[in-house]
């Protein structure tokens, strides 16, 4: 006979214990059809419970080394209700994660969880690229590939599943459940420093005579303009559209972009 572990779960919930975290014992992995481990089998001896720590109750960072655990290793895991008699068990971490409040502007550096497409999920076409982002355990953004600037594609690419990427939020979620809205951090530089950029463009004069400037990429959303007076002599003609140069900060323009020289 079955006895039922709500009463033990209702107790729990209601004592300071269940705000701390408590340590739970792997009792096995939990396995489907295939063999693929999607959580492990928690017991907490304290209390008795027993129940299924889920692959989606753990943080993306820390779900492959968790779901490698043997039997009798332990875990941190917070109680946060029940579901048909049996304890829902998600890890501390993301139960933390769960709690945090972000706000507009703020810089993070996360995990990349996957490359995604959000939007119109019936027509392809209403859809953006972008890449899925673990901001803490529990809490994720979107990324889209319009923030990489020129040469999204390969930028994106850059980026595999695991790796850190410092992005900043750009919106609020209205579901707490639901992904933040993200953009890459604008950065400043400072005159005299040197920064590696791409040419986006170039500008004739007035009277069609070759490029008095080079329109130049030096982050996503951050411009600079080349003057063609400060191009050495014989490396005019070596710039093209989508090269990558190595560039110098001569001072600010009013509209936010910068004076560069080489």
């Amino acid at each position: 006979i079955q006895v039922s572990q709500k009463p033990i779960i209702e107790e729990f919930l209601a004592s300071d214990e269940s705000r701390c975290g408590s340590k739970a014992v792997v009792t096995n992995q939990a396995k489907d059809q295939q063999g693929r481990i999607y959580g492990l089998f928690l017991a907490l001896p304290i209390r008795g419970l027993q129940g299924l720590l889920h692959q989606n109750n753990m943080g993306h960072a820390e779900r492959r080394k968790l779901l490698q655990s043997s039997p009798g290793a332990l875990v941190d895991i917070t109680v946060t209700g029940f579901d048909e008699d049996r304890p829902t068990f998600v890890t501390s971490a993301y139960a933390r994660g769960k709690e945090k409040r972000f706000s507009v502007g703020e810089t993070i550096t996360g995990i990349v969880m996957e490359e995604a497409r959000y939007g119109n999920t019936h027509e392809q076409a209403g859809q953006q690229s972008g890449l899925r982002i673990e901001l803490v355990p529990g809490r994720a953004g979107f990324l889209p590939m319009s923030a990489f600037g020129t040469h999204a594609q390969a930028r994106l690419g850059a980026f595999a599943p695991g790796s850190s990427i410092t992005v900043q939020v750009a919106r609020l979620a209205n579901d707490p459940n639901d992904d933040l809205s993200l953009s890459i951090p604008r950065p400043t530089f400072h005159v005299g420093q040197s920064v590696k950029g791409i040419v986006l463009r170039l500008a004739k004069d007035k009277l069609g005579y070759g490029p008095p400037l080079a329109v130049v990429e030096l982050a996503p959303g951050v411009l600079g303009i080349l003057h063609h007076k400060r191009v050495p002599r014989g490396f005019l003609r070596t710039l093209v559209k989508g090269k990558s140069l190595s560039v110098r900060i001569l001072g600010n323009r009013p509209n936010g972009e910068y004076e560069l020289g080489m």
